[in-house]
């Protein structure tokens, strides 16, 4: 199975853990921008 994190590109924008919604549907409204994944406090997609 391929991973989001080998699909995504380095400049790829993610919502944080403890963003709201309206922040995030803010950064969806971004033409270039579909759906960002969600990403912890370090900034990074969770290894799983």
């Amino acid at each position: 199975m391929t991973s989001a994190r080998a699909i995504m590109h380095q400049g790829a924008e993610c919502n944080g853990e403890s963003d709201t919604l309206a922040g995030a549907s803010r950064k969806m409204l971004d033409p270039h921008i579909g759906s960002p994944p969600t990403c912890g406090a370090d900034d990074r997609l969770p290894t799983s």
